[in-house]
């Protein structure tokens, strides 16, 4: 190792560093100490301070000070060097880093959102489709009988188990899509596209309405 001269005393980039400090690179021809990790993800800190360039493109040469300026850089969780240590692990290990698994579980949320929704819309059309009501008198989980909706999810959930997966106790407790008020929502969104294919197919045509004047049994119209 090269020696400078500060006062009457030399002094040199010590091996001993690298165990101290893993993460130190020592470029012998230039007798500085880099970091190449450091320099590929080196980014604002928290607090909106940048890293200095001096171990990314010059390096750090000053002997004397060096060990206080190896502790400056490490500081608090939150500074730029411990910020570019976490982007070095987890590139190096993509499969198991957090953002890769916070990926993967969205991913996984996103699949089994798709399936609720799915299966409820179609619960929907078969109902609308066969003029039948969707609400029970008593949807509670202890009920016999929750109504023809929930009881139709039900028994389809326990004929697909990719679907059993992803509804009621398996599901979040606020993206369940089975409430009442998801219920009103799937079924206009259905009556507003019946509507919509009914305008198209008639386009400029001229049409009638036939209104049944009938009364029920309580003599109402």
């Amino acid at each position: 190792m090269k020696k400078k001269k500060y006062g009457i005393q030399e002094r040199s980039f010590q091996e001993i560093w690298f165990k101290r400090y893993t993460w130190l690179e020592y470029s012998v021809s230039n007798d500085a100490t880099l970091r190449f990790w450091y320099y590929l993800f080196k980014k604002y800190d928290k607090g909106g301070r940048q890293s200095d360039d001096t171990f990314t493109k010059r390096g750090c040469s000053n002997w004397k000070n060096a060990l206080e300026r190896f502790n400056y850089l490490v500081r608090g969780v939150n500074s730029c060097h411990n910020n570019t240590r976490i982007q070095f692990k987890a590139f190096q290990d993509q499969r198991n880093s957090v953002a890769s698994i916070l990926r993967s579980n969205t991913r996984e949320m996103e699949v089994a959102y798709r399936i609720r929704l799915t299966v409820s819309l179609n619960m929907t059309r078969f109902l609308l489709k066969q003029g039948l009501s969707f609400r029970g008198h008593d949807e509670s989980s202890s009920s016999s009988n929750r109504g023809n909706f929930l009881e139709l999810l039900q028994w389809f959930s326990e004929l697909n188990d990719d679907v059993s997966k992803t509804l009621f106790t398996n599901a979040p407790a606020n993206n369940q899509m089975n409430s009442p008020q998801i219920q009103k929502e799937l079924a206009n969104a259905c009556a507003s596209e019946v509507t919509h294919a009914i305008v198209n197919d008639i386009g400029d045509k001229v049409f009638t309405l036939l209104v049944d004047e009938a009364r029920d049994v309580s003599l109402k119209k």
